[in-house]
């Protein structure tokens, strides 16, 4: 038997569950053993097994609720025998808890893989490394020392060298190991890794399937490598198409001036076909636009019907121009395809060149450490499953599963199903039972794997012989009825909105196969929302006026100028005063209607904006004359030792101490003036910047030069005193973190800055999840959770991606004989006129979808209230807020 359970938000997901989880254990004694549940984190794995624990503690006390009463009704027991049956099941499951099987999804594979070292020639000795961020730090801080050393792999130093010569070139930040990271971390994604050894075969000519043993150091030095002739096939087909344009640009032009003539003379100047020609002559190369076409057609769009030279242009156009003219056209039509497939492809190739040397560092990292990363064991056990026997490798790991239940179906990854798939496969042939619970509506982790795409088709395609249950769970239970039919209406709304924008985009594409393929891939990421609508189950509103959308405006960035200094990265996320003022407005409503600062919620984008909101608030309870508002924050970020503003000053005090730097020098005396001394920033920011450090104590500037010779507990201490830092959970938990962590020999401002650099800044105090502090989260941490109140502040987060930091996709897409199997590109509009169209079109159909999803799920999350503040006018759909704004205060959708 095999159930699909299609939940909404708030439709009794976990109730569904547990419920259809004891409606198999308690039909005999040691059922419970032959029940696999599988969840995706840590807490929903507890959650889990916590209401199935509590639920039967409970019915073995004979206390019956709504769960109890319809497992009676569905398996006609008495109270009596429900009670008896629960209490026999408790008791087996406390003393055989090791076969109590509500495991998340990585730790049940790991399990698995563990029963099979040997088999995999992996020594026994091994450890699993979670924290790839600390993998990935190792790496490229070997990878940039190395660089440095002339004996380092010439061919690698060039990669480096010409990848950011070509950011630099293209106008981006250049943060060298920031960008190094992020290519490793590309090396973890799936796509990635089914493609590692033919990358490295591309790369290196190296023929290897074994995945346990380490590669050759050496990579292939030869000029002919494949990436080389690549680049210079593209180089070549770049040249060719630009000189030839230029050489046509200049004839004419070169015409033009014989004949005495301006660009000016002719119609449209600068913006018009002249101008055109005159751009291709200095190698400024466009595509033929509509007033050059209009030109190609028409000798007449040459000239202006009043111009004195209309005939001299008529004949010159007859003459040589329309001949040239069409040549350019004839050219762009013929090779314009190649020329911009060579554009797009060549940025990104010596990153290609990079991240094959650190697969074999990675690889290395394995060997010299004896570690499996987490990120091994799904193509490990993938290999394992495809060549043993599916019933005894899952035997093996201790238990044969009858029933298999699966929570957040959506969150599931390719190979992850893959995995999954034999033994679903066989349990079912066997006659047992899956059950799968998802909501392809909240799949916000695309980033991370997940495919929802297997929920909305793949898995009945993959199972289309046995008997599928569908089930739609479309009753919430969770939000007032005002709440609900705003999600209803709008969601309803917004998703045909943007199938709509999508498919008119699509539309405009030539190959008709393409489009069909596109079409198929757009109805099946909207089929999510076909069936979004959802019943309400509550007979009427608590509270009259539930929903409020207020429409707020940016402040001008020069009156925050200076702030800019302490996150130059994130300039844009910089303060809002009006959207933080929103925020302690609506605080302060809240708590004037009695709800308690826990039943809260502020829910953002990013990491950013928490720590923004969290300065704000801090701020505004220190000018705060009223004592009537509570404005506790609890957070992850809040809580995060790297969030502190008096950490921030002691680290950025002892950087000071190493390197004479300016910037750091000013963000240290603004944050030790305006947060240490509670000054106005405006007495600071007229300070001569090379003057800058004269504000800081005066003990600090005489003994600075003394503090080298102290060791690093003596130096903190003295910062924390002179500086006047008071003493906290936060600087207390931070000093007990260097005495553990930094050795005395090893007692140094460098060694310090080091370690927070790659595991300090990640430690967080613990906090306590039941004190009365209004919850300020990121929509991802808030997946799974509801609050009697919700605010979204900043809901107006883009639809797509920001073309200013593009993402990086890559395809599979073969552009001539010296491709590799798979190539990172750039995310730009400019994809749609090459071969990987089709990759363009993918990517931005799902990137369209994660953001309504995301929106989808912070509007859900709501009981009670539900407040959000946008900062649109827009009638263009371009990002969140947008949708909100045309939908609900302009009614044009």
């Amino acid at each position: 038997m095999f159930s699909i359970y299609r939940s909404s938000a708030g439709s009794g997901k976990t109730f569904t569950l547990v419920k259809e989880y004891l409606n198999i254990a308690l039909k005999y004694p040691d059922a419970f053993k032959k029940i696999l549940a599988i969840t995706f984190t840590n807490k929903s794995t507890q959650e889990m097994k916590s209401r199935i624990l509590d639920q039967l503690q409970n019915m073995s006390k004979g206390q019956l609720d709504i769960l109890s009463k319809e497992l009676m009704n569905k398996n006609e027991w008495t109270e009596n025998e429900l009670q008896q049956k629960s209490k026999t099941t408790l008791k087996n499951i406390l003393n055989n808890y090791d076969y109590f099987s509500v495991k998340t999804i990585d730790s049940f594979f790991q399990d698995v893989l563990n029963n099979f070292v040997r088999e995999l020639g992996i020594d026994d000795t091994f450890d699993i490394e979670t924290d790839l961020n600390y993998v990935i730090d190792s790496i490229t801080d070997k990878l940039i020392e190395q660089s440095n050393d002339i004996a380092f792999n010439h061919e690698i130093s060039e990669w480096l060298l010409q990848f950011a010569e070509n950011k630099l070139i293209s106008g981006k930040k250049w943060d060298f190991k920031k960008e190094l990271s992020i290519l490793a971390k590309q090396t973890f994604s799936e796509k990635f890794i089914t493609k590692e050894n033919q990358i490295l075969n591309y790369i290196s000519n190296y023929e290897n399937d074994d995945d346990t043993k380490v590669l050759n150091n050496q990579i292939s030095q030869n000029l002919n490598s494949p990436i080389k002739l690549l680049l210079d096939s593209l180089n070549q087909t770049i040249k060719h198409y630009e000189s030839s344009l230029i050489s046509l640009g200049k004839e004419a032009i070169t015409k033009i001036e014989h004949e005495n003539l301006e660009i000016i003379d002719f119609l449209y100047g600068k913006s018009g076909v002249a101008g055109f020609l005159y751009n291709l002559s200095i190698g400024t190369i466009k595509p033929i636009g509509a007033r050059v076409r209009n030109a190609l057609n028409d000798n007449s769009k040459w000239y202006n019907k009043n111009s004195q030279n209309k005939d001299k242009i008529e004949q010159l156009v007859q003459k040589d121009l329309q001949n040239i003219l069409l040549e350019i056209e004839a050219i762009q039509q013929k090779f314009s395809l190649k020329y911009n497939d060579a554009i797009s492809t060549k940025p990104l190739l010596y990153a290609l060149g990079i991240v094959s040397y650190i697969i074999n560092s990675i690889k290395n990292f394995r060997h010299e450490n004896q570690k499996l990363l987490i990120s091994d064991t799904l193509i490990l056990l993938n290999k394992l499953l495809k060549q043993d026997d599916t019933s005894f490798i899952y035997e093996k790991v201790g238990n044969y599963y009858n029933y298999v239940f699966i929570d957040e179906f959506q969150d599931v990854s390719n190979l992850q199903w893959q995995n999954l798939y034999p033994l679903i496969e066989n349990i079912l042939s066997q006659g047992g039972k899956l059950m799968i619970v998802g909501d392809a509506k909240q799949s916000i982790y695309r980033w991370r794997g997940s495919n929802s795409n297997l929920l909305t088709s793949k898995v009945e395609k993959d199972l289309k012989i046995y008997d599928i249950n569908n089930i739609y769970l479309n009753t919430n239970w969770r939000s007032n009825n005002e709440i609900i039919e705003f999600n209803n209406n709008f969601f309803e709304k917004a998703s045909a909105s943007l199938y709509n924008e999508l498919k008119n985009e699509i539309d405009g594409n030539e190959d008709k196969s393409l489009k069909e393929e596109l079409y198929d891939y757009l109805n099946e990421i909207y089929s999510s929302y076909s069936n979004c609508k959802q019943k309400c189950s509550k007979l009427e509103n608590i509270n009259q006026k539930s929903i409020s959308i207020d429409i707020l405006e940016k402040t001008d960035k020069d009156k925050i100028n200076f702030k800019s200094i302490i996150d130059e990265d994130d300039f844009k996320e910089k303060k809002k005063i009006d959207e933080y003022k929103f925020i302690i407005n609506k605080i302060e409503e809240l708590q004037d209607l009695n709800i308690e600062l826990k039943d809260i919620a502020i829910l953002v984008r990013n990491n950013q904006e928490i720590i923004n909101i969290s300065q704000a608030i801090e701020n505004h309870k220190l000018n705060s004359k009223s004592s009537k508002y509570n404005y506790n924050i609890n957070s992850s970020i809040s809580s995060c030792l790297s969030s502190n503003i008096a950490i921030k000053l002691i680290i950025n005090i002892l950087k000071s101490l190493l390197i004479d730097d300016e910037f750091i020098n000013i963000e240290t005396a603004y944050i030790y003036h305006h947060y240490i001394l509670n000054k106005e920033t405006q007495d600071i920011i007229n300070i001569d910047k090379s003057e800058i450090t004269k504000i800081f104590p005066q003990e600090f500037l005489i003994n600075r030069d003394k503090l080298y010779n102290l060791q690093i507990y003596d130096i903190l201490e003295f910062i924390i005193k002179t500086f006047n830092i008071k003493k906290d959970i936060h600087i207390d938990t931070f000093l007990e973190l260097v005495m553990k962590n930094i050795r005395d020999e090893d007692s140094s401002i460098t060694s310090l800055l080091k370690w927070w650099e790659i595991k300090g800044h990640k430690y967080s105090i613990n906090n306590t999840e039941n004190s009365n502090s209004i919850n300020l989260m990121t929509i991802h941490q808030s997946k799974g959770l509801q609050f009697k109140a919700v605010i979204i502040p900043f809901c107006n987060w883009k639809l797509d991606h920001h073309p200013s930091n593009p993402t990086v996709i890559w395809s599979e897409q073969n552009i001539n004989e010296y491709s590799p199997p798979i190539v990172p590109l750039y995310y730009y509009k400019s994809l749609k006129n090459t071969s990987y169209l089709k990759d363009y079109f993918i990517e931005k159909i799902n990137i369209y979808f994660d953001n309504l999803n995301l929106l989808y799920v912070a509007f859900t999350r709501a009981e009670e209230f539900l407040h959000i503040g946008i900062n649109s006018f827009k009638n263009n759909i371009n990002n969140v807020g947008d949708l909100v704004n045309n939908i609900y205060l302009n009614n044009k959708l």
